[in-house]
């Protein structure tokens, strides 16, 4: 048994070994790829970037870390409205190596270059940046974290507090990336007043962009976007709005309009992509909204007309949305749009998932499904659709007056464009190729130039 024990002591007292041996070899190999791969890498990065040099001096190093100073130096274009040559500055770059994982910190040198001096030109606070990042070898990844401080940014009209903002990069591979951007939001507030206001204030709170990035066949690409922020409220004299000036005689001085954004998520994703790049495209708004035009009126404020719970979902089958894009961009004229529409699928699938908001205790619900078969030339060959509407008496009585549609609005009742039940008003519209029915009942004699159509008995 002794012999036993003593032989299993010796063969993990090897494999200990091994381990550190290996351990230490791989910190080795690191650090040793550092010190001959860094001059080929600024150089790969000065040749994309002919504009920007870049320097490395090294300071101290031992077998776990490696410290220095990247100088870096970009030549800006002529006429620039910095209105300087170049800028400079230099950055402190920390790195730790350890076994399976290295790691590591940078930050500007204080002093160094000329940032403050544009930073002055402008009548800025000095911002200042600290970045980290790590590469890890189990599981494989790699992370890379940027932020910025808070700074005030004079403007022409008014002024801004801009507050932190941060970049996070995130990777285990090609095809899983993420790319995070949080910003703590601004406070703007014009420099004039009217009737004793700023002329105009402005103020974001917590926002957010998260983005899906992946690389494919050396091509960068999108599978989803999402932009959140907590809030976005704003205001402006309406006066100063239309080009007024504060001391012009008016009949009301006071006038003032607002907006207010609340809770507001967004969300764009693309996903099962076929092999010509079409797939399909979803769309997501959630939020609060609300607005006021005028926000105060003779000195008086006026509440502001509330959207709550809003809902916006739709998807559109299939297209590829980036070569429709660019192709739609440079389309010129009819002899375009064959190309255009390789893009898209035939028919092209068009879905409003949703629609729908609160006021005043009543809800607004839309939502429609639509097929369109264009031609090659651009010509409508079939079109297939399906809408269905409801919404509380008062916001559509609210809306019709807003719009002066109130007479519209009592024709559509009474032709029965509309059907109200429990309080609310309702339709549903079907249209397949020219035959057009509402709320099951076929339109024969719709009039070319009538706001509402009437139905054949």
């Amino acid at each position: 048994m002794k012999i036993k024990a003593r032989t299993l002591i010796k063969g993990l007292t090897a494999v200990a070994a091994l381990g550190v041996i290996l351990c230490a070899l791989q910190v080795w190999v690191a650090g040793y790829l550092f010190d001959i791969r860094l001059e080929s890498l600024l150089t790969r990065v000065e040749r994309r970037v002919p504009q920007l040099k870049l320097d490395y001096r090294a300071g101290e190093s031992s077998f776990f870390s490696r410290e220095g100073v990247f100088h870096w130096e970009l030549t800006l274009p002529e006429g620039s409205l910095t209105g300087m040559e170049k800028l400079n500055g230099e950055t402190a770059f920390k790195l730790r190596i350890l076994p399976l994982n290295v790691h590591g910190a940078f930050e500007p040198v204080a002093g160094a270059g000329n940032m403050q001096e544009l930073f002055a030109r402008f009548k800025l606070t000095p911002i200042t940046y600290t970045g980290a990042f790590e590469v890890r070898a189990l599981p494989p990844g790699a992370d890379v974290a940027v932020r910025t401080s808070s700074f005030h940014l004079p403007l022409s009209l008014g002024l801004c507090y801009m507050g932190e903002s941060s970049v996070r990069a995130s990777a285990t591979s090609l095809t899983d990336m993420a790319l995070n951007f949080s910003f703590a939001g601004f406070d703007c507030t014009g420099n004039t007043l009217y009737a004793g206001k700023p002329s105009f204030k402005a103020r974001l709170e917590g926002l957010n962009l998260n983005l899906k990035p992946y690389i494919e066949e050396r091509k960068p690409y999108l599978d989803a976007v999402e932009l959140n922020f907590k809030s976005l409220e704003a205001e402006i004299s309406t006066l100063f709005a239309i080009g007024f000036r504060p001391d012009e005689e008016v009949r009301d001085p006071t006038l003032r309009e607002a907006l207010s954004f609340k809770r507001v998520g967004t969300r764009l994703a693309f996903t099962d992509k076929d092999d010509r790049g079409r797939g399909l495209l979803k769309g997501d708004v959630t939020g609060d909204f609300a607005f006021a035009f005028p926000s105060v009126k003779e000195g008086a404020a006026l509440p502001l007309y509330l959207f709550e719970n809003l809902r916006l979902r739709g998807e559109v089958e299939r297209i590829n949305l980036i070569e429709t894009l660019r192709r739609a961009l440079s389309l010129k004229d009819s002899s375009d749009f064959p190309a255009l529409m390789e893009g898209m699928s035939r028919p092209l699938k068009v879905s409003l998932g949703e629609f729908s908001f609160e006021h005043a205790g009543e809800r607004l619900h839309l939502d429609a499904v639509s097929e369109v078969d264009l031609s090659h030339e651009g010509g409508l060959n079939d079109l297939k659709l399906e809408l269905n509407f409801r919404a509380g008496r008062s916001i559509v009585e609210d809306g019709a007056e807003a719009f002066a549609y109130e007479r519209e609005l009592k024709r559509a009742l009474e032709n029965r464009i509309l059907l109200e039940e429990g309080g609310e008003l309702s339709s549903r519209i079907e249209v397949s190729g020219s035959a057009v029915h509402i709320n099951g009942e076929r339109i024969d004699n719709l009039q070319a130039g009538e706001d509402v159509v009437e139905i054949a008995p």
